[in-house]
């Protein structure tokens, strides 16, 4: 069962995806040639991550990502942004909870659906 329509992330601009990729990659290419989080240059790209993120990144997150997620949806995670619902039905609750049951989606949008469960349910 699909996420409800209106509880479905804002589609994310083509220059910020495309500008958030690009940061990704490079933060990855520092740490697989040695740079650690002492680095200056690693240090300023993931400050600059963080002005757009949703949430915190720490350097933590770039040095694992690879591991278990795209970095298409690694930067969806940091721009998908859950919001409270005063008015979600149990309906849609039930949605969201089957969406993540069933590991519907990809792994950007099963971190967006959890965060909507928690931020609503909190």
């Amino acid at each position: 069962m699909p996420l409800p329509v209106r509880l479905t992330p804002t589609e994310i601009h083509h220059d910020k995806m495309q500008s958030m990729t690009s940061i990704a990659e490079e933060l990855t290419n520092l740490i697989d040639t040695g740079s650690d989080e002492t680095s200056s240059k690693v240090y300023a790209l993931i400050e600059k991550w963080n002005i757009f993120a949703v949430t915190r990144f720490e350097f933590s997150d770039f040095r694992d990502y690879h591991s278990w997620i795209s970095t298409e949806n690694f930067v969806k995670t940091a721009l998908y942004q859950a919001k409270y619902q005063a008015d979600l039905s149990f309906h849609e609750a039930k949605q969201i909870i089957e969406f993540i049951s069933t590991a519907e989606g990809n792994e950007a949008l099963q971190g967006y659906a959890l965060s909507l469960i928690e931020l609503n349910f909190s």
